[in-house]
């Protein structure tokens, strides 16, 4: 990675120059423990989740003094020239959102290789994909008012420009609170194979084309259908 001396924005190694102010990308030298923005600011407790796309960890936030959920996103997703800019000017939109039903970014950034990004850590919760598994179908209207929150929560993310990239019910936590959308920016893809849950993505995804609001209603209604039956 190459470092802006004036803005700090970090860019992939085959770029020269910051698009923002035109100074002269540098290599940053190797870094220490103590600049190491994840270990200064977040103590890490216990993982919780991560496959393919990185690690999950149940951490405290000595920022926010708030206990979150520390996600460790692999380089291999987050150095990709096709999704990197992508991803970090996403989540930075992320940041800005404060809704009921979204589980709420407190912080990202580059470390390293990877990014790393902070979501508000939903007590007591567990994902509509596992709430199924253990209970069954859902009556029909309390499936309509899941499926009415959470699109209320995709129109917040919308206002800054966000488009949710893998909506799908694991990434629905239920909590006692009401529904907590998790995961918007994250995971892109790290090869050739679309993203996302097969059941819940897209034509489009498939077909390779641009993610917009219609392909998150399709995933809604996929999930009304998957709730009810």
């Amino acid at each position: 990675m190459k470092l802006c001396p004036k803005c700090g924005k970090q860019y992939l190694d085959d770029a020269n120059f910051c698009p923002v102010d035109a100074a002269r990308l540098t290599i940053p030298p190797p870094m220490t423990a103590s600049a190491d923005p994840v270990a200064s600011r977040f103590t890490q407790r216990e993982r919780v989740g991560g496959a393919t796309t990185g690690e999950v960890w149940r951490a405290d936030d000595a920022e926010s003094k708030s206990e979150v959920a520390l996600k460790l996103v692999s380089g291999q997703v987050s150095l990709l020239s096709s999704v990197a800019p992508r991803i970090d000017r996403e989540l930075k939109q992320m940041e800005r959102v404060v809704a009921p039903g979204i589980a709420r970014v407190v912080g990202s950034g580059r470390r390293g290789d990877g990014v790393w990004l902070a979501m508000e850590w939903v007590r007591d919760a567990q994902s509509l994909a596992n709430v199924l598994r253990a209970q069954g179908p859902m009556p029909a209207a309390d499936a309509g008012r899941l499926v009415a929150a959470v699109g209320e929560a995709l129109i917040e993310a919308a206002k800054v420009g966000v488009v949710h990239r893998d909506l799908a019910s694991k990434n629905i936590l239920m909590s006692a609170a009401g529904p907590k959308l998790i995961n918007f920016v994250i995971p892109a893809p790290t090869n050739e194979r679309v993203p996302g849950v097969p059941e819940f993505v897209a034509p489009e995804a498939i077909e390779g084309k641009p993610l917009d609001q219609r392909s998150n209603i399709y995933s809604l209604g996929a999930i009304l259908y998957h709730c009810v039956t």
